[in-house]
């Protein structure tokens, strides 16, 4: 049984990595070659986070605090990976990382947009773009789960990809 102030903990960590995890993933891909990789190290370092959630002052900069435990979670994956012959320079990787403030704020803003852009479509669309990507559904199995052939699913994707796209283009040129 948990207590209502660990359920507080809880509901404080996941508004927060919520609000975050977007732009500290971001963060990790700018610094690694691989998306396995992202993912796997996104995953370390949101267990880390969790775990030292205690320590992390109430309004302090949360995305700072991920990036810094992301930054040291990448340097572990390069050295276990230094016998790699594909190796970014120590050099290059902090060439990378003075860059990554501008890049993620780019990153933030489309973000943003796509989430703005989200809300015109329809709810079959939203369902749609769900199950495909944050569930992981092959196209086979939505055409199964939708009653219709891949083509089909297929194109429906392609165009709703089109509408997102034109729509977060509008809003990034408004802005």
């Amino acid at each position: 049984m948990t207590s209502l102030g660990e359920n507080n903990l809880t509901e404080r960590f996941l508004q927060q990595l919520m609000a975050n995890q977007q732009r500290i993933y971001a963060y990790i891909l700018t610094l690694v070659p691989h998306v396995s990789d992202a993912d796997d190290i996104m995953q370390q370092v949101t267990m880390v986070m969790w775990h030292k959630f205690e320590q992390f002052a109430p309004g302090g900069n949360f995305f700072s605090w991920g990036a810094a435990i992301a930054h040291n979670k990448v340097l572990d994956f390069r050295r276990k990976q230094a016998r790699s012959k594909m190796r970014f320079d120590d050099d290059l990787l902090q060439l990378f990382e003075k860059e990554i403030p501008e890049a993620t704020r780019g990153m933030q803003a489309k973000i943003s947009a796509l989430e703005k852009c989200m809300e015109n479509l329809s709810i079959q669309q939203r369902d749609i773009l769900r199950d495909k990507y944050e569930n992981g559904k092959s196209v086979k199995i939505l055409s199964g789960d939708l009653g219709k052939s891949s083509y089909s699913i297929y194109r429906e994707l392609a165009r709703i990809h089109g509408l997102l796209l034109r729509c977060i283009n509008r809003r990034l040129i408004c802005e």
